[in-house]
């Protein structure tokens, strides 16, 4: 009996061997069989088996970690799910502002053959950065700080697209010191301290329409040599700050650190009947604009409204603007009225609120042309003693006024064709605006500087080429931006 059930476990396992060598022989006679060992060859060399793929934690620590090189993983919530971000600073390369630029690459931690994005900005630190929503949509965002002091740090901030599957840098984020985020109120905090006493700025920031927008400023600051404390309150009104109150506390009594609080409701602006409330009962349309401007003087913040006469004054379609200024506190009858010839109608972003003459008092202008490319506005300047607004021609000849305050300049951009125009840059001089340079580019062969020169403009720099590379041209064009840079010979000397 033993004997039986030993042969027929020998025959079975003889037959299976047969089997399976007969199998073989068939699948290596058939041309279209492969075999294991090149089946796995003729898959997608980077697509690995899901049990086996590298999870983004393995591969973040894979990534070179030192003094000037770091990576971070971003959950975005989005449909990419995590992504790997790696960051090397660049100390060769320093910004206008910082000493050394830093460069993020973004990458797909399951295909690392290409980034996905390459980001750079400006730092004087590394090794400094967060994961947040700082928009509040729900998709994850990452900042990093550039800038950082005694007590206000600064932080660049790019924020998670998931339409266009990027990071968008968002510049207004670097102006906030000491950046933090209210959930609640989806407000993003900042705060610039000035002493020890409670004085200092601070900034509320909402999202509007994508647009990180400053709703509220509470500036306290000294005034009369310290001995008095101001707090100023400023609120975005018809598309700028402007002061919509302000209180004086003893410096010795710490009063405006209670009276602060109920300002950081941002749904409250003030006492029923105050600017605020005046504002709101504007009317603002086709034919009607309001603002206020926070002129900085004994009147303070005053009200400017602005009506469009209906009827044209010639065959070009002009039309007058009638502007009346008012205070406040008294709105029995405007403090001041004045008419000028428009070309543009009225609309709210037609209105300038600026210190354009840079002697700390707020005046303001309204665009009167408007074309392809230059732009021609109309400009009163606020005159504290007279206490009203003067009317300033020159500064209407200006096309694409800028108002450069840090450099107290003044510009001008005409554009000729699409490869160039005339830059003009302007000072003021015993109350008069002076032209004081003028750089006419072509980018296409030239570029010719004029300054001024005993009273008059002479030409102090004519450069032609036949082909020159963009870069080199702005890099050109940067130098004669600085009103200080008279050229290479200059420099030598």
């Amino acid at each position: 009996m033993m004997c039986m059930i030993k042969f027929k476990m020998i025959f079975q396992s003889a037959l299976i061997t047969s089997l399976c060598l007969l199998l073989c022989a068939c699948r290596a006679d058939d041309p279209e069989t492969v075999t294991p060992e090149y089946a796995a060859q003729s898959e997608e060399p980077d697509m690995l088996p899901e049990e086996t793929a590298k999870k983004p934690e393995q591969v973040l620590l894979e990534q070179l970690v030192d003094d000037t090189h770091d990576a971070f993983l971003v959950d975005t919530g989005g449909e990419l799910g995590t992504l790997l971000v790696t960051a090397e600073l660049d100390e060769e390369t320093p910004t206008e502002d910082c000493r050394a630029t830093i460069q993020f690459t973004v990458w797909d931690p399951y295909s690392m053959d290409e980034p996905l994005q390459t980001l750079t900005a400006g730092t004087d630190i590394f090794l400094d950065w967060s994961i947040i929503d700082a928009n509040f949509d729900g998709y994850m965002d990452f900042a990093c700080t550039y800038l950082r002091g005694n007590q206000p740090y600064y932080d660049h901030l790019w924020i998670w697209n998931e339409y266009d599957k990027r990071f968008d840098s968002i510049p207004e984020y670097d102006k906030i010191s000491v950046p933090t985020l209210d959930e609640e109120t989806e407000t993003v905090y900042g705060f610039n301290r000035s002493s020890a006493g409670g004085t200092g700025e601070h900034s509320f920031y909402q999202w509007v329409e994508g647009k990180l927008l400053c709703m509220r400023r509470i500036d306290i600051y000294g005034i009369d040599q310290g001995d008095t404390i101001r707090m100023s309150i400023q609120d975005r009104v018809a598309g700028g700050l402007a002061e919509i109150y302000h209180e004086d506390f003893p410096s010795e009594s710490g009063g405006w650190l209670d009276a602060e609080m109920i300002w950081y409701n941002l749904d409250y602006h003030g006492e029923p009947g105050g600017i605020y409330d005046i504002f709101q009962q504007q009317p603002v349309d086709d034919i009607h604009d309001a603002f206020l401007v926070s002129t900085g003087g004994r009147l303070g913040t005053l009200l400017v409204t602005a009506e469009l006469a209906k009827e044209h004054k010639d065959e070009f379609g002009a039309r007058d603007i009638t502007f009346s200024v008012w205070n406040p506190v008294e709105m029995e009858q405007p403090i001041q009225t004045f008419s000028e010839e428009f070309m543009m109608g009225i609309a709210p972003e037609f209105h300038n609120v600026v210190d354009a003459d840079f002697d700390g008092f707020q005046d303001f202008g309204y665009l009167f042309h408007a074309g392809n490319q230059p732009n021609y506005w109309r400009y009163w300047l606020w005159d504290e003693e007279q206490a009203q607004f003067i009317y300033y021609a020159p500064l209407g000849s200006v096309s694409s006024p800028g108002f450069d305050a840090d450099r107290q300049i003044v510009t001008g951009w005409a554009r000729s064709w699409a490869a160039g125009g005339i830059h003009s840059f302007y000072r003021w001089m015993d109350g008069e605006l002076v032209l004081v340079r003028e750089i006419d580019i072509d980018f296409t062969k030239m570029i010719v500087v004029k300054d001024l020169m005993d009273g008059h403009m002479a030409e102090v720099c004519r450069e032609e080429w036949e082909e020159k590379d963009e870069g080199d041209v702005v890099d050109i064009l940067r130098k004669w931006y600085d009103l200080d840079y008279c050229g290479e010979q200059a420099e030598e000397n």
